[in-house]
């Protein structure tokens, strides 16, 4: 396979492992108390990363699961491959998500010394009885003892919040962001996933309005920028200089090579996965670069799919989209309705616009 020596792309590592898997969580992860299978985890992982060509590396993000259920140890090991086997760019933006009840200030000086740079913590909810209802394994009071552990290593953190839950005083979790300051907020409505425990017992709960969502959602973003965030991009809030260099490629349709069972790629001008099965990913890690993915079965993006991939994309983001003809005026007419504004030849959404984004989009694409 011919590629380009020194491609600038960034990396994603998927750790498919939790402690127990949260009542709305749709990704591909599984709990694990297996050490010798966490332990082939990290060498599979480590024999993808040796099979990567030349590349420059512009960010690396360790997701999941739970990327901390595979201990300090294991993902400094695995991080100091990338930097042994890659060209990783000085400055390099290097994040880890980390649930508050899987990581202590030792592991998080570790992590800092090990070249982790960017923390992104899960707190989704202040409020002890939500984090039940989720079936997360931390309280409250453990996510802010997390937090103050972290500050002491980390300069750039982020929180993920979740908004639009059942029975949750948002606006607790809202006075929660404004105390502890992050660097950068995630802040998500609920989505209801198919196969997941929440959306199976859906009718015990009940569930806020569309009124009463979009009142949290607006609360937030006051309480954001009267705080000196910026809204980024439609659920990213970020002081300045701390927005999130790795989704941003994402947005901006950079290429990423994605590791691990159900990682996604985008790369020489084709997306594509790795299976989601850990165990296969195992048995292939061994393979050369990509033949562990179906890169071979899919075909590269043709012009009209990079288009609305390109405004679909570019609509997240605050800085807009650039239009041309009759899509400028279709959305010349959304700005005049108060959903966003032109400058030029740029469309850009606005808060308002942010929340019907969908819709804006399938007219424009």
């Amino acid at each position: 396979m011919t590629t380009s020596s020194n491609r600038v792309v960034s990396l994603y590592i998927h750790f498919p492992f939790c402690i127990k898997k949260c009542a709305y969580c749709a990704f591909f992860s599984e709990p694990c108390k297996d050490e010798e299978l966490k332990d082939e985890y990290e060498k599979a992982v480590m024999k993808r990363i040796r099979s990567l060509p030349e590349l420059s590396i512009k960010t690396v993000y360790f997701g999941g699961g739970t990327p901390t259920v595979m201990e300090t140890r294991r993902l400094n090991a695995i991080l100091g491959s990338v930097f042994e086997h890659c060209d990783v760019q000085s400055g390099a933006e290097i994040t880890l998500e980390a649930n508050p009840g899987t990581v202590d200030a030792e592991d998080l000086r570790e992590l800092s010394a090990g070249g982790f740079n960017r923390l992104s913590l899960g707190m989704q909810s202040a409020n002890d009885k939500t984090l039940k209802m989720l079936g997360r394994i931390h309280d409250n009071a453990q996510f802010l003892e997390c937090c103050s552990n972290a500050e002491k290593y980390f300069d750039n953190i982020s929180v993920d919040a979740i908004f639009a839950l059942p029975g949750d005083d948002f606006k607790n979790t809202i006075r929660q962001i404004e105390f502890i300051s992050p660097a950068h907020v995630s802040a998500y409505s609920l989505m209801l996933e198919e196969g997941t425990p929440l959306y199976a017992n859906k009718e015990k709960y009940v569930f806020p309005s569309e009124a009463e969502e979009e009142s949290q959602y607006e609360a937030l973003c006051d309480s954001m920028r009267l705080h000196g965030y910026r809204h980024y991009e439609i659920s990213s809030f970020a002081m300045p200089g701390k927005e999130s260099a790795h989704n941003s490629v994402y947005w901006r349709r950079g290429e990423y090579i994605g590791i691990g069972p159900a990682a996604h790629s985008f790369y020489m001008g084709r997306r594509f996965s790795v299976p989601a099965n850990t165990r296969e990913f195992i048995k292939r890690s061994g393979s050369l670069f990509l033949t562990d993915t179906d890169y071979q079965a899919t075909v590269p993006l043709n012009a009209e799919e990079t288009e609305e991939e390109r405004i679909m994309l570019g609509l997240r983001l605050a800085d807009g989209v650039r239009l041309s003809g009759e899509k400028l005026d279709i959305a010349a007419k959304f700005a005049a309705n108060g959903y966003g504004s032109i400058y030029g030849d740029i469309f850009a959404l606005n808060e308002k616009g942010f929340r019907v984004s969908n819709a804006i989009i399938s007219e424009l694409i």
